[in-house]
C-alpha cells in the first residue's frame, strides 16, 4: 500500500479509490409473496455478499447498512430509510427491488440499480430461479454485467451459506445486533448451528462471547471456515482474530481491509491498533481521526450502545496514555465526555487518567458520574478498586474487592480474588495476598478448564515470593516458560511473554545468589 504523509495508509491510493465513484448499497427488496410485502432482509444481505465478489465495486456490507439506520433513527421498512442510510455510508447507487412466487413454484426477482444523487434509474432487470441463492447469482451476473464489471465464478453459496435457515438467522441477527438487542448472540448461534460451516455466523457468535479465553476457541473456527468467505468477510474474520490474540499479523490485514474501503471505520479501528501495538502514535491517530469521521453520526445515537466512533475515542485515550502523555491522555479522555457524555465508559476512562495525575478527588467524582449513569457498568467493580488502591485508600480497597468474592458470577469472583490479591501486596500482607492468588487460580482454572493463560502467573508468583518462598515463585515461572502455546492462545503473544518469565525467575535466582543458572536463562 501507499501511504499517507503520516504513515498511515493512503485512501487515494488504495484499490478502492477508483471504485469509490460507483459504491453500492443493497435497498429494500419487498417480498411479495406475503401481502404488505415485508423487507427480504436475508435476500439483501446474500445480494450484498454475492456483489462484494465482483472486481472494480465496491459494496455497502449489510451489517454497515443496519448500523447506520440506527444512528438515523429511520427503521428498516421504506424505500427512504435505507436511501438515507446508503447516502450516509458512502454509497452513489442502490440496488432495490421486489420478489414474487411464480406459478410453477419459481421466484422472481425484479431489481433496478438508482443512483442516490439524482433518483435516476440506471438499470432494471428481471431474474427468475429456485431458491434464493439462484436470484442473488442471477442478480449479481446481469447487475454487474451492466456495470462493466467481470461477474464472480462460481455461485454465492460457496463464500457463505447453503442453509436458506442459516441465512435467515444470520440476517436477523445483523438486524438485532443493530439495534443491540439481546437476542443478538442465540441468533448468530442458531445460524451457527443451521449451518455449522457458515464462517461469519461463526465469527459473530465468537466475538460477542463475554468469556476470552472461549471467544478465542471459537474464534479460531471462524478463521478455520474463513477461506469459504469473501475477500472482505475472509480479512474481517482474520483481523478480528488478531486483535483478539495480540497476533502480528493484524497489521498487514487491517491495511488490506482499509484498501478495500477506505471509508470503513472498523478496518480504520483495526489499522490504528496495529500501530498502536508498535508505538507509531503519529499514523494510529491519523485513522483514529478517520475512524471517528467515517462513524461520526453515531456521536447523535442516544441508545449509548457500542459504535466505531465510541472505540476510536476509547482508543484514542488510550493511546495517549501509553505514549506518555498524560495531558493529550486526559484531553482525549476529556473530549470523549463532551461528545458523548451519556456513557459511562467515557467517564471511567477520565477516571484513570486523573489517577494517573494523582488527583484522586477528580477520578472518584469521575467514578461516581460514570456509575450513576450505568450502575451496571461491568469495569465497575475493577476500576473501583484500582482507584482506590492509587489513591492509597487500601482499607477501602480491600472492602470493595471482597465485596465481590460472593458474586453469583464466576469470572467476577475471580476478579475480585485477583485484585485483592494486589490489594494486600500494596499493605504488605505477602501470606494473604498469597491465599488470595491460590483462590483466583483455582477459579480461573475451573472457568478456563485448566488452560492457565501465561499473564495468570503473575500476581501467584509474585505472592510467593514477597510470601519468601522465592524457590516456588521461580519454580511456577519456569514451568510455562517452555515456550509452548497454550489453548487458545496466539504463538506471538507466548512468544513476547516468554523473555519476561525468563527474566524474572533470573531476578529470583540472582537475589538468592544462584548465579550459576543465570548464564542458561540469558
Amino acid at each position: 500500500l501507499a501511504r499517507a504523509p503520516d504513515g498511515s495508509p493512503s485512501a487515494a491510493s488504495t484499490p478502492a479509490a477508483d471504485p469509490a465513484s460507483r459504491t453500492l448499497a443493497i435497498g429494500m427488496l419487498r417480498d411479495f409473496r406475503e401481502a404488505a410485502g415485508a423487507p427480504r432482509r436475508p435476500l439483501a444481505a446474500l445480494l450484498a455478499t454475492s456483489l462484494a465478489r465482483g472486481e472494480g465495486v465496491l459494496v455497502i456490507s449489510a451489517a454497515r447498512i443496519g448500523e447506520v439506520q440506527r444512528q438515523l433513527a429511520v427503521g428498516d421498512s421504506t424505500e427512504g430509510a435505507y436511501a438515507s442510510a446508503a447516502r450516509q455510508a458512502g454509497a452513489t447507487e442502490l440496488v432495490d427491488g421486489a420478489l414474487y412466487a411464480q406459478p410453477d413454484g419459481t421466484l422472481r426477482l425484479d431489481l433496478r440499480r438508482v443512483e442516490l444523487a439524482t433518483g435516476a434509474v440506471r438499470a432494471s432487470l428481471t431474474v427468475r430461479g429456485a431458491d434464493l441463492f439462484a436470484l442473488a447469482d442471477s442478480g449479481t451476473a446481469r447487475l454487474l454485467d451492466g456495470m462493466g464489471v467481470a461477474g464472480p465464478a462460481g455461485s454465492v453459496a460457496d463464500v457463505t451459506t447453503r442453509s436458506a435457515v442459516a441465512l435467515r438467522l444470520y440476517a436477523d441477527g445483523l438486524r438485532a445486533k443493530a439495534r443491540y438487542d439481546s437476542r443478538t448472540r442465540d441468533l448468530f448461534r442458531q445460524s451457527l448451528r443451521a449451518d455449522p460451516n457458515f464462517a461469519m455466523a461463526a465469527f459473530e457468535y465468537a466475538r460477542l462471547d463475554p468469556d476470552r479465553a472461549r471467544m478465542a476457541e471459537l474464534m479460531a473456527d471462524a478463521v478455520r471456515l474463513a477461506d469459504r468467505a469473501t475477500v472482505r468477510e475472509r480479512l474481517l474474520i482474520r483481523a478480528g482474530w488478531a486483535s483478539t490474540m495480540s497476533g502480528p499479523e493484524l497489521r498487514p490485514v487491517a491495511d488490506s481491509l482499509v484498501a478495500l474501503d477506505p471509508r470503513d471505520p472498523e478496518a480504520l479501528l483495526y489499522a490504528a491498533e496495529a500501530r498502536a501495538w508498535v508505538g507509531e502514535w503519529a499514523p494510529a491517530r491519523a485513522l483514529l481521526e478517520r475512524a471517528l469521521a467515517a462513524d461520526s453520526l453515531a456521536l447523535r445515537d442516544p441508545s449509548g450502545g457500542a459504535c466505531h466512533a465510541c472505540a476510536a475515542l476509547a482508543q484514542r485515550a488510550v493511546l495517549e496514555a501509553d505514549a506518555g502523555d498524560l495531558d493529550a491522555a486526559e484531553e482525549a479522555a476529556r473530549r470523549w465526555t463532551r461528545l458523548l457524555p451519556q456513557r459511562a465508559d467515557g467517564w471511567a476512562a477520565l477516571a484513570r487518567v486523573l489517577d494517573m495525575r494523582g488527583r484522586h478527588d477528580a477520578a472518584e467524582a469521575a467514578l461516581e458520574a460514570a456509575y450513576a449513569m450505568d450502575p451496571s457498568y461491568g469495569s465497575g467493580h475493577p476500576s473501583r478498586v484500582v482507584h482506590l488502591s492509587r489513591a492509597g485508600r487500601l482499607a477501602d480497597a480491600e472492602r470493595s474487592a471482597r465485596a465481590y468474592l460472593a458474586h453469583e458470577e464466576p469470572e467476577w469472583r475471580a476478579q475480585a480474588q485477583w485484585q485483592l490479591a494486589n490489594v494486600h501486596r500494596h499493605q504488605g500482607r505477602a501470606r494473604d495476598a498469597l491465599a488470595a492468588a491460590r483462590g483466583f487460580r483455582t477459579l480461573r482454572d475451573s472457568i478456563d478448564g485448566g488452560r492457565t493463560a501465561l499473564n495468570h502467573v503473575w500476581v501467584p508468583a509474585l505472592a510467593l515470593a514477597e510470601a519468601g518462598d522465592a524457590d516456588g515463585a521461580a519454580a511456577l515461572l519456569d514451568s510455562i516458560a517452555d515456550g509452548a502455546v497454550r489453548p487458545g492462545e496466539h504463538p506471538a503473544n507466548a512468544a513476547r511473554l516468554r523473555p519476561l518469565v525468563v527474566a524474572h525467575a533470573a531476578e529470583l535466582r540472582a537475589a538468592r545468589a544462584e548465579a550459576a543458572q543465570l548464564p542458561a536463562a540469558a
